[in-house]
């Protein structure tokens, strides 16, 4: 992204050089920030995602890992 400034562990996570789990993460950060401009991520100490909301087959894909 252009003029972002992202971390060195932010990027390391979205390389997968830290496993899969924080690659997929980072991955879906890396593409929103991309969507709304963000140029950098505002660090946090901790968060909870909520995955247990069903929104059809979408929901599934996510969950299995399956790209669109």
């Amino acid at each position: 992204m252009q003029d972002a400034q992202f971390s060195k562990f932010e990027v390391e996570m979205h390389s997968g050089g830290l496993g899969e789990a924080r690659k997929r993460a980072m991955t879906l950060l890396f593409r929103h920030a991309k969507i709304v401009g963000a140029k950098s991520f505002v660090p946090i100490a901790s968060a909870h995602i909520d995955g247990c909301l069903y929104h059809g087959q979408s929901s599934l894909d996510f969950v299995e890992g399956r790209q669109a």
